[in-house]
């Protein structure tokens, strides 16, 4: 009969064994990871850290949100060690994923006090880099990175965070899960801001939460791709991206459903904002106008009796959406024009994402920080399970972390990746998800769309295709700098083979309030 052998060989010793006639395939073995690791399968991470040992080592990650633990004031950026790496800060008390990680501290908030009394921060860190060391079940992704964490939000975190260090230890990663509930979908000055750090700093990743705005109450504007949606028809409605999503030179990231199927609970009986949905409440959607029962945020089908976390192939029903985008000419009629870029770019899980809890006295588990009756909870007093776009942005940031140590150890790059080619990377393999709710709705749309972008986070499949006889080729840096500049590439294919180019540029910021 069939039987499956693991065995640890040499190159040529295999080779040998695969002209065997009883030898039906060969593969590499990957041993089943942690529960927490849910997440990480998902995205291709556990394959690449597990196979190809990349972790982010020596990429220095910057998250600003409110506050790290019990985290003190410390800048350990210059004090360089051995071999040129950051000497981690020591704390008095710190939760033990972070012990050995933190390399500068800053509270913006002008308090000199960078520890978290909410527990938001401290659960985002551990999601980008947490080392797992209360349990590996809750493992962040890039595990071999530093963190710099500043406490307090805003376009100006971002531009402080590029201007700390110099030469290979400066931030190149910066990841924000915070958002206004204003300007959906609007290119406002703040987007200009966002656009200009970019723009100023082109070795930087600048990762921005989708928000977590979205709804099936607010009637769709004449602008959309497909179906206008109305008041409850059970799609959640486009354009609630916010002003910080909509900007060009950042990776926005919209929030999966993750695959945890024991839990019950629905989008109708248990959504993000849980008081907006029982008899009798009401809810305020975008527009500013109060709706009484029966026009809740998620009341109508499929999404009211849909379960929140048992299919990473759909979308969290609170992801916020970009406007309809059409692609080509043929998707055009009298209704329906180019008003947005496509956002967001890029999707991770971000239901019930069991990471780190701040041990800052009187912290945990809140409104939407619930643990979920799965069994899975390894230590109530070092993690929670959170759910929002807050939770898949550190995700994709902890990927760009190894996208970059990719390129300075398998590609020779240095630290020279631009953020366009991070950016490139990430959406150029991003694996187009299914959908739950039948083809042509939702994420079942052909990506890219207004729901994943992109699609969702495949780091494997962008850094080592599994197709036979696939070539990553990547140029970075190029400047066309006038119209009419072009660069010309020969390529050697044989018919049948086909390719997928991604070009991705930092663009100049627009002016405020413009077509962006």
């Amino acid at each position: 009969g069939l039987k499956d052998v693991v065995s640890s060989l040499n190159r040529s010793r295999l080779i040998n064994i695969s002209f065997l006639e009883i030898v039906d395939f060969i593969t590499v073995f990957s041993p089943s990871g942690p529960k927490n690791a849910r997440a990480t399968i998902i995205t291709g991470v556990n394959h690449v850290r597990n196979n190809f040992r990349l972790d982010g080592a020596r990429e220095i990650v910057g998250v600003a949100d409110t506050g790290l633990d019990n985290a003190t004031i410390c800048d350990n950026l210059a004090a360089a060690g051995a071999n040129g790496i950051p000497v981690p800060c020591v704390f008095a008390n710190i939760h033990p994923d972070f012990v050995g990680v933190v390399i500068k501290t800053v509270d913006r908030s002008g308090g000199g006090n960078p520890a978290d009394s909410g527990g938001h921060g401290t659960h985002v860190a551990g999601t980008a880099i947490g080392r797992g060391v209360g349990s590996p079940q809750a493992r962040g992704v890039a595990t071999g990175s530093f963190l710099v964490f500043q406490r307090g939000f805003g376009t100006n975190a971002i531009t402080e965070a590029a201007g700390y260090g110099s030469g290979d230890n400066k931030i190149r990663i910066h990841s924000q899960s915070w958002g206004e509930n204003v300007g959906q979908g609007i290119y406002t000055a703040n987007s200009n801001g966002l656009d200009l750090v970019g723009w100023n700093n082109k070795d930087m990743s600048i990762l921005i939460a989708s928000s977590n705005e979205g709804d099936d109450v607010f009637p769709e504007s004449g602008d959309m791709i497909y179906t206008p949606g109305v008041d409850g028809d059970g799609e959640i409605d486009g354009g609630s991206v916010t002003w910080q999503s909509i900007s060009k030179n950042v990776i926005t990231v919209g929030a999966s459903e993750n695959n945890r199927p024991s839990i019950t609970s629905t989008w109708g009986t248990s959504g993000y904002r849980a008081a907006d949905l029982g008899v009798g409440s009401t809810y305020t959607a975008r527009d500013g106008i109060a709706r009484a029962a029966g026009s809740v945020r998620f009341g109508q089908n499929p999404i009211n009796s849909d379960r929140r976390n048992n299919n990473p192939e759909g979308m969290a029903a609170f992801s916020s959406l970009g406007r309809g985008f059409p692609l080509r000419q043929d998707q055009l009629n009298s209704n329906n024009v180019y008003r947005a870029r496509l956002k967001p770019d890029i999707t991770a899980p971000g239901v019930n994402i069991l990471s780190v809890l701040s041990t800052q006295p009187g912290v945990g588990p809140g409104a939407n920080l619930t643990n979920p009756p799965d069994g899975t909870n390894p230590n109530v007093d070092l993690y929670q399970f959170s759910s929002g776009t807050s939770m898949a942005t550190p995700h994709v940031a902890g990927a760009a972390a190894i996208i970059r140590q990719y390129y300075r150890e398998y590609r020779s790059h240095g630290y020279d990746a631009t953020g366009a080619l991070v950016k490139a990377t990430i959406i150029n393999n991003a694996r187009d998800m299914q959908g739950q709710y039948g083809a042509g709705t939702e994420a079942g749309r052909p990506a890219p769309n207004n729901h994943e972008g992109w699609g969702i986070l495949n780091l494997s499949g962008s850094l080592f295709p599994k197709e036979r006889h696939t070539t990553l080729f990547f140029q970075d840096g190029i400047n066309l700098t006038k119209n009419g500049d072009s660069r010309d590439y020969l390529l050697r294919m044989s018919k049948g083979d086909t390719i997928a180019a991604t070009i991705v540029w930092t663009d100049y910021p627009a002016a405020a309030n413009s077509a962006g």
